[in-house]
């Protein structure tokens, strides 16, 4: 329970920890491989999180969950193959899961398979009448099939369970956007603009870490606080994300990693004092390696002088 606790409350340290003591006693236990299989995704260490799913699935293939996490990584990585055949293995046992049925359906649809995808996206729909991805997607689908008429309504509601931080203004102004675009006279996804995902930053000048006090801030800090802005926004959500900065998920993730080990080296080179051979050390790299990293990143360090 307190492992449930700590997920809910996005406190994924906590969880590696209590899930550790569970498996250091009972090393079988599908569920504990399973939770922190989910918390090292949510850490982007996908990798150990494949490992812990693998884990989990060794001890009991059954356990609801397993393929639909296996499914939600192999989908973000585009191993489309890989994504469905997991979604699959989990709706055999679990129909009514809502991610894999919404993600499978998305699947189909890029496959340009519409009317497979409507029943899965449907089937999520029933779980959750609000869940916003399967009311787009079912849209798409449904005007992809010449059925603009039925697509009206879920993407209807899927407009309206965005909350419109702008208000009366914003609304406007996306409508205003979306008639610019239309050629077929009906307002639908392929009106929205390039990347548009019905979410927008909500950041404000007031805030202190806001784009204020980005002014006279390198490039790559400017950036990151947007790339970080929008995954809070998304809730995590790395695809949507880089939906609406308009880059590639893949990209996204490689950012993700660099700034990771951007913040490592920082900590090395704090803990040693400047010195760079034991900053290698404590990271694991040669020195000529972590030269090269610092120097490509552009990273400013205060190495201490030699003796």
């Amino acid at each position: 329970m307190l492992g449930k606790a700590y997920l809910r409350t996005k406190n994924y340290s906590g969880i590696q920890d209590v899930f550790r003591q569970i498996m250091a006693i009972n090393p079988d236990s599908a569920a504990a491989h399973t939770m922190m299989a989910m918390a090292y995704d949510k850490l982007y260490r996908e990798s150990d999180a494949i490992k812990e799913f693998e884990a989990a699935r060794a001890v009991d293939p059954t356990y609801p969950g397993i393929h639909t996490g296996l499914g939600v990584i192999y989908w973000r990585n585009e191993n489309l193959d890989a994504a469905e055949r997991e979604f699959r293995e989990e709706l055999s046992r679990y129909p009514q899961d809502p991610i894999a049925n919404c993600t499978l359906g998305r699947i189909l649809r890029r496959r340009d398979k519409p009317s497979e995808a409507i029943p899965y996206l449907k089937a999520a729909l029933a779980v959750n009448p609000s869940y916003r991805d399967a009311l787009l997607e079912l849209g798409e689908c449904l005007i992809r099939l010449d059925q603009a008429s039925l697509a009206i309504e879920p993407l209807r509601k899927a407009m309206a369970t965005y909350d419109w931080p702008g208000n009366v203004r914003e609304l406007r102004n996306n409508i205003e956007s979306m008639v610019v675009q239309d050629q077929d006279g009906v307002l639908g996804m392929d009106d929205l603009q390039e990347g548009d995902t019905l979410r927008r930053l909500q950041a404000t000048d007031h805030n202190p870490s806001g784009p204020s006090n980005l002014v006279g801030k390198p490039l790559s800090e400017v950036e990151r606080y947007y790339v970080q802005q929008a995954l809070e926004v998304t809730e995590g959500n790395r695809e949507e994300a880089a939906r609406m900065l308009g880059i590639g998920e893949r990209t996204l993730y490689r950012m993700i990693q660099d700034w990771k080990l951007q913040d490592k080296i920082k900590q090395a080179m704090n803990e040693s004092g400047g010195d760079m051979d034991q900053a290698a050390k404590i990271l694991g790299l040669k020195q000529p390696a972590l030269e090269r990293k610092i120097k490509k990143w552009g990273m400013k360090t205060e190495e201490k002088d030699g003796a």
